[in-house]
């Protein structure tokens, strides 16, 4: 299933990486990847996994697993990548 909401929230998180490595020095820009990589991608990865069977139809059959993995390690890159940038800084 198809959902607008939901591209615009990878959208706005891409955005806010994208402006926090062209405007900040590694340091702040290392936290706000921390912050997203843990608080969207792997909250969200979290919460889809802990809902239960009222998401059941908004996804189809076995994919909720797989969803919430790839979102998952997107969240662990980004928090890898933001902890090299805090380390660098």
């Amino acid at each position: 299933m198809l959902t607008p909401f939901l591209a615009c929230a990878y959208m706005t998180a891409a955005a806010t990486n994208g402006a926090a490595l062209a405007m900040f020095g590694n340091k702040e820009a290392g936290v706000v990847l921390v912050v997203t990589g843990l608080c969207f991608h792997v909250g969200m990865s979290v919460a889809r996994t802990r809902v239960g069977p009222v998401r059941d139809r908004y996804y189809l059959p076995g994919r909720v697993r797989a969803m919430s993995i790839m979102q998952g390690s997107v969240g662990v890159v980004q928090l890898l990548a933001g902890g090299v940038m805090l380390m660098l800084a």
